[in-house]
């Protein structure tokens, strides 16, 4: 994940920082959130600003809002760039 561009304020870089450190904290099995559960719990509690909330398909919903202009764009190799790296 990209932390340091130039576009991005203090405030952004740190907040996306703590969302790097937590990602890697839940992928290497660290993530400690011991306030509501047992040692042994595998559950974790995603941030409500993380979630993507909707009644229709989630697939769909996901997709749309990882790459929201890959309907009009897929064919463009400047954006299919932009959105993978």
């Amino acid at each position: 994940m990209r932390l340091r561009q130039s576009n991005i304020s203090n405030e952004e870089y740190e907040d996306l920082l703590s969302f790097n450190n937590w990602i890697l904290a839940i992928g290497n099995g660290v993530y400690n959130n011991s306030d509501n559960f047992s040692s042994d719990s595998t559950l974790i509690e995603i941030p409500k600003e993380f979630l993507i909330e909707t009644t229709e398909d989630k697939i769909q919903a996901l997709v749309q809002f990882t790459y929201p202009d890959l309907q009009t764009k897929y064919n463009d190799p400047d954006y299919i760039k932009k959105e993978l790296y």
